[in-house]
């Protein structure tokens, strides 16, 4: 029966779940409003000795912040669903969108973090914004309004942090203020993938930060990984062989892993510190989880979907 089964039809089933982990994810991300009871609103409560002339709403800043982030990774885990429908027909494309997503909620889970605390909230929000603004500072000149938005929001960033006594990084520093800096990406995306973990888990965070980062900036050790050079043979050319290109199922199922369980991560996250209801949510974690478990077992068994697929040569 899995002869004639592609990687597409085998990983249909989990795009389809992907497809509704990001719907669902997508339901708590956008809201900002937190309810009685929420870590959020007490926070709420304790947050005017941070207000400043020019940062009156702090909290809200930096929720909103993560909502835009988390709309991201919405949107990055709908494509890595698509992606999958047809997987036959690429060999590289999801892995960028999986790095993407994962970018996305990592920085948006360190923002909305449940018991990170008002303080260390407003200084990683101001922290954030000062790393948005630098990198608007780097803008071509032909570019003016990107970077006069980015001049004031540095100057916004360094104005508030004077007032409430916070040191802020140089230029050529990461970005921080007072006791928070914005962490490596590397170690922002270990954060989201160990949320609500066991502690023995080990996270894949730097497998894939090495390997995505290096499909989506075409990094030879990283695309050469889809080539079967022990399968080379001659073309008749001196020096020239011909390798066929694979698409590894196994590889496009950790990325899917790693990317679900990041949105979900983030949606727990982000439902818990607004204080919403996680049932959906949580049902949909479990079954996600079961299903990339009963997957895997399956590839390992040589059953369906096949552990690797020829595209091309």
């Amino acid at each position: 029966m899995t002869e004639h089964m592609t990687l597409g039809d085998g990983m249909a089933h989990l795009a389809d779940l992907l497809d509704r982990v990001a719907g669902a994810v997508q339901s708590i991300v956008l809201k900002a409003t937190p309810l009685d009871g929420s870590p959020a609103m007490a926070e709420l409560t304790a947050e005017k000795p941070y207000r400043t002339p020019r940062m009156q709403t702090p909290l809200a800043n930096t929720t909103t912040y993560a909502s835009v982030l988390g709309f991201a990774v919405s949107d990055a885990t709908k494509a890595y669903a698509h992606l999958l429908r047809h997987p036959e027909l690429l060999v590289w494309a999801p892995f960028v969108n999986a790095r993407a997503g994962l970018d996305a909620a990592a920085y948006a889970f360190w923002l909305v973090e449940p018991h990170a605390g008002v303080e260390f909230r407003v200084q990683r929000g101001m922290a954030f914004r000062l790393h948005n603004a630098r990198e608007q500072l780097r803008a071509p000149a032909e570019l003016p309004t990107a970077k006069d938005l980015g001049r004031n929001a540095v100057a916004s960033v360094k104005e508030s942090a004077a007032e409430l006594d916070w040191t802020v990084s140089g230029r050529k520093q990461r970005a921080a203020v007072g006791g928070s800096e914005l962490p490596f990406p590397k170690d922002a995306i270990d954060a989201v993938l160990s949320y609500r973990q066991d502690p023995g888990y080990e996270s894949v965070a730097d497998l894939a930060w090495w390997f995505y980062s290096g499909v989506t900036h075409a990094a030879p050790y990283a695309l050469m990984q889809s080539i079967a050079s022990d399968e080379a043979r001659p073309t008749g050319v001196p020096g020239v062989l011909e390798a066929p290109i694979y698409i590894s199922g196994k590889q496009m199922l950790i990325a899917a892993a790693s990317l679900g369980r990041a949105s979900l991560n983030l949606g727990d996250a982000h439902g818990r510190y607004l204080g919403l209801s996680l049932d959906e949510l949580h049902s949909l974690d479990t079954e996600f989880s079961n299903m990339i478990v009963g997957m895997y077992g399956a590839m390992e068994r040589g059953e369906a979907p096949p552990i690797h697929g020829p595209t091309a040569s």
